[in-house]
């Protein structure tokens, strides 16, 4: 539904002050579980080398403790822990970029959309994701977002740099 990321914009810029993000910055999010196969380690090499990024993470996993030191020596990283299901809209509404990543050999990968799309196209947000599956499919045709050709640092940086305003407010169109 839409309307549930939809928020005043006083309380995001109030939320984005907070977190240290300035309004130079483009932000990123991902709030899911943190296992490995979502490239978490990844995007906060190529965002912790792209200071006009700033990386929102949270939720749980193997890769937690990796988020939370990453928040610790990055600037322009922030781990927000577990976010409760409510409030994911909140910070998805707070960022310009939803990334999701995958591993796509893993036989998941080719059957489903995630809700992470969902979650990102209700939110009028550009996504960031690998080309495999019905979310590679569907950010491609529906031209929302940038389909990375690998989750390789270079890539990642490249499409996080490449993200412009005038680019993020074609995805969200």
């Amino acid at each position: 539904d839409p309307s549930r990321f939809v928020f005043n914009t006083q309380e995001l810029h109030e939320e984005k002050n907070r977190l240290g993000i300035s309004d130079q910055q483009t932000v990123i999010a991902f709030i899911a579980n943190l296992g490995a196969e979502r490239r978490i380690p990844e995007l906060i090499e190529a965002v912790s080398k792209t200071p006009n990024a700033f990386l929102l993470l949270g939720g749980n996993g193997p890769c937690a403790d990796l988020a939370r030191s990453a928040a610790e020596k990055f600037t322009n990283i922030y781990y927000l822990g577990y976010v409760k299901p409510d409030r994911v809209p909140f910070y998805t509404a707070m960022a310009d970029i939803v990334f999701y990543g995958f591993d796509p050999d893993n036989p998941n990968a080719r059957f489903s959309a995630p809700n992470k799309l969902f979650e990102c196209l209700a939110a009028g947000k550009a996504m960031l994701t690998g080309d495999f599956g019905e979310i590679g499919r569907i950010v491609r045709e529906m031209k929302c977002g940038i389909i990375l050709p690998d989750y390789s640092l270079s890539a990642i940086q490249s499409a996080i740099e490449g993200m412009t305003a005038e680019r993020l407010k074609e995805y969200s169109d």
